[in-house]
């Protein structure tokens, strides 16, 4: 359906916003064309230049071609540098949409690269310029490939290590398969196998580290297993990384998901505790130093830890690195050059073990900002990809990690206080933290919480005010987070996916209720009223209000329908957005002002609304080079984040063919 360009407003559209001082992109179904005017041909999104690289999940330095590094993604691209990272290709990716887990070269074959991927195993054998599948098993379905191994006497074997299937074995260099996981009874055969170690002088003996199900160990070539540790029950975690020790394979070491690390020195009779486990904390890697077979280095969530006496004693590595999520790899030489990468570093390298670091990741790939927002006080542009927070000042192009202490996987939220500039509250699976510096320190916050929140705002008008929501209800701090009390009536509002406060009323508060549809507050977040009356099976994620009259106001669901109410909330009826059911659209209202929303439909339409969503504007038809996941709207200054699926970050400034569509009086002249 062709729509007419109009300077007068249109109705209203759907999607979903920020979530009062934070950001909650979400996407619909939709189909629009039109030409711009004038006035906004010159008006383009610009690329903020980052983040890059921050989708890492597997790095390989080419054995015998020094400088040459092979990368994988989350989302299966490849990218490749002939120059240990001053320049990046992207070759052909192994299996689309499919994350990286692991690239293997061929000990006799460099050309020869295996990639380990979720959708299955691949071989290259012209340095990743193109890929032929390898059925593992050996049937016409393929199975995820975590891990890869070759028998060092006999390099034409190797094992697989799946994820749910246990290990198989090859002995033609992968052409087929069958399984290796002994007895018919073996847990093997249902296991995640994360890493495979075959001792380099009797390759017989073989440990596995199978997640939450142990360590295994084989001594006779995968024919049978038995288990040295047995599952989840006896280590707290689930076993992720393993090692022994180079000519002594009776001394081991593993590395679990929650940061602890055991040893043995006796074939895994007797084990040591090498390292404690600590809250949020993870074994990102683990690897031995070929010249020296009694240093193990080790990345980890707080950052590089290595040890010269095979894991007996750790320190950490003095380094100018955050300590947020660290990979490590070792590049071929001696001394060996090293490799990090994490989320919040990107890809960085250093020639003197660790003392000194250099980015080497510019152009290298991109970052899914899965939230994004610019802080009212500062405008430092902010995001979130997955456990980590990045920004960015204005009039750099530098992104920088503001996740120092902040743990406990995926963001789920961050806001910002407007009565407290440079402070940032977020949330993640382990609670809340609070940065008051602009995200470069943060600290738990919050703990008298009975859950972990999965909201938590400051009140725009009530300086000491706090909202939070849990899976176990709402709760509210009149002291700024010192305690805590639940909302009333106890137990029975449901938990608040977003807040929306009215600018000239303290006490009136609007939450989005889910399947509950809205809940209503007179008294600014202490006791809430639900009502659901005229929606219909539909959930509700959040509410805008119209500023000409507060009995109207729209609540947005998860479908991207409409409903509006006119007398305040209490009664709802359906309401038509501007664009077509099928459009993709995100939606985001400003932090600041619950009344004025921008939509982009389809990663190009830009539509403005500043009653709320009862008129709209639409002004540009300009599209993002990469699908847009998320956006924020900064109404003052006219200007629109869009956060990308594994493509950084865009901005474009709207206050231009705003001006020309007559709501000059609307915008700052400030940039």
């Amino acid at each position: 359906m062709m729509l007419p360009w109009k300077s007068a407003m249109i109705p209203r559209s759907a999607g979903k916003p920020l979530r009062s001082f934070l950001i909650l992109p979400f996407v619909v179904i939709l189909t629009l064309m039109s030409c711009a005017p004038p006035a906004e041909q010159e008006v383009q999104w610009e690329f903020l230049e980052g983040p890059y690289a921050r989708e890492i999940t597997t790095l390989l330095p080419l054995q015998q071609a020094p400088g040459q590094l092979l990368v994988g993604m989350v989302n299966g691209d490849i990218f490749s540098s002939p120059s240990n990272g001053r320049a990046w290709t992207r070759r052909t990716s192994a299996a689309p949409g499919m994350m990286i887990h692991a690239f293997v070269q061929h000990p006799d074959s460099p050309a020869s690269i295996y990639a380990c991927t979720a959708g299955g195993l691949f071989l290259s054998r012209d340095e990743a310029r193109s890929w032929q599948r390898l059925q593992v098993p050996d049937t016409a379905h393929s199975l995820p490939v975590r891990c890869l191994s070759f028998d060092p006497w006999k390099t034409q074997t190797l094992y697989a290590g799946t994820g749910g299937y246990g290990i198989f074995r090859s002995t033609d260099n992968g052409s087929t398969w069958a399984p290796a996981n002994g007895s018919p009874d073996s847990l093997l055969r249902g296991a995640d196998v994360y890493e495979i170690r075959i001792d380099l002088n009797r390759p017989d003996r073989m440990l596995a580290a199978i997640g939450t199900g142990g360590l295994v160990i084989s001594e006779n070539r995968a024919e049978q297993w038995r288990f040295l540790v047995g599952g989840r029950g006896a280590v707290a975690a689930a076993i992720t990384h393993v090692a022994m020790l180079h000519g002594g394979g009776s001394t081991m070491i593993y590395g679990t998901d929650a940061g602890s690390m055991y040893r043995s020195s006796n074939l895994g009779i007797l084990w040591s505790p090498s390292r404690g486990a600590t809250s949020g904390d993870i074994i990102h890697s683990l690897v031995s130093v070929p010249s020296h077979p009694g240093s193990l280095i080790a990345g980890t969530e707080n950052g590089i830890i290595s040890s010269t006496d095979f894991g007996e004693s750790w320190r950490g590595v003095t380094q100018s690195l955050p300590s947020a999520g660290i990979s490590l790899v070792l590049g071929p030489g001696t001394p060996p050059t090293w490799y990090v990468f994490s989320p919040a570093i990107g890809l960085q390298t250093s020639s003197n073990e660790g003392k000194t670091w250099s980015a080497i990741d510019e152009h290298l790939g991109g970052t899914t900002a899965s939230l994004v927002a610019s802080d009212p006080s500062t405008h430092n542009v902010y995001i979130s990809s997955g456990p980590t927070l990045l920004k960015t000042t204005p009039g750099t192009a530098r992104w920088i990690p503001a996740t120092s202490g902040l743990t406990g996987g995926n963001i789920t939220s961050f806001a910002f206080d407007r009565h407290h500039p440079g402070s940032i509250y977020a949330t993640t699976a382990l609670g809340a933290f609070t940065s008051q510096d602009g995200g470069n320190i943060w600290q738990p916050f919050a703990r008298p919480l009975v859950a972990p929140p999965t909201e938590l705002v400051a009140h725009p008008w009530f300086s000491s005010r706090l909202l939070a929501s849990t899976p176990n209800g709402n709760f509210y701090s009149t002291d700024r987070g010192s305690t805590w009390r639940e909302c009333l009536p106890f137990a029975k509002t449901p938990p608040a996916r977003s807040f929306t406060f009215r600018p000239t009323d303290a006490g009136a508060v609007y939450a989005g209720g889910g399947v509950r549809g809205v809940l209503l507050s007179s008294d600014g977040g202490i006791s809430w009223d639900v009502t659901r009356y005229g929606f219909d099976q539909d959930t509700v994620e959040f509410v805008s209000l119209d500023n000409n009259d507060r009995n109207i106001c729209y609540a947005w669901t998860s479908q991207a329908r409409c409903y509006r109410s006119l007398n305040g909330g209490l009664e709802w009826g359906r309401f038509t957005p501007p664009w077509e059911i099928g459009d993709r659209v995100l939606l985001a209202i400003d932090p600041l002002s619950p009344s004025d929303l921008v939509a982009l439909a389809n990663g190009r339409t830009c539509y403005v609304s500043t009653d709320g969503g009862t008129t709209w504007m639409r002004i540009l038809e300009r599209r993002i080079p990469v699908t847009p996941v998320s956006i924020a709207w900064d109404h003052q200054a006219g200007r629109l984040l869009a956060g990308t699926a594994h493509g950084g970050v865009y901005r474009i400034d709207l206050a231009t063919p705003l001006r020309a569509r007559g709501r000059s009086q609307e915008f700052s002249s400030e940039k």
